[in-house]
């Protein structure tokens, strides 16, 4: 293995790291409400893609190192080009992800659905503190 492809293993390693740990210490809506208008899954009423979307928004927002680094095309080549699917800390940070977004969707559902399980915008915007 080449220097290239070790240093995009361990800045891999490093990004599935930072996320698993980000996710394994996120207990409540409350963390993710304040990303509800960087969600572009806004538009959809299905809950678990509306989590999925609000965890996706909290994470990249504490990872600008993570943007910086793939901005060099040096490094998107080697990353690309290594064997990045083999990466310890993937399957621990995928596994903290499930964990997540079935912990978050539930909560989600308990408290932002009617009785026929559609999504009570208002009170997520209330809840959110947008207006």
């Amino acid at each position: 293995m080449s220097d290239g492809e070790i240093r995009v293993q361990q800045k891999l390693g490093q990004f599935y790291l930072q996320r698993a740990q980000r996710l394994a210490g996120l207990v409540g809506l409350r963390d993710l409400l304040g990303f509800i208008c960087d969600n572009p899954l806004i538009s959809t009423d299905m809950a678990s893609e509306i989590v999925a979307g609000l965890i996706e928004s909290y994470l990249v927002a504490s990872e600008s190192w993570w943007k910086e680094l793939i901005s060099s095309p040096s490094f998107c080549r080697a990353l690309i080009l290594s064997k990045s699917s083999n990466n310890s800390f993937r399957h621990e940070y995928e596994t903290e992800l499930a964990k997540a977004i079935n912990r978050l969707t539930l909560q989600f559902i308990d408290r932002f659905c009617l009785p026929d399980f559609g999504v009570n915008w208002e009170k997520v915007i209330l809840e959110s503190g947008v207006v």
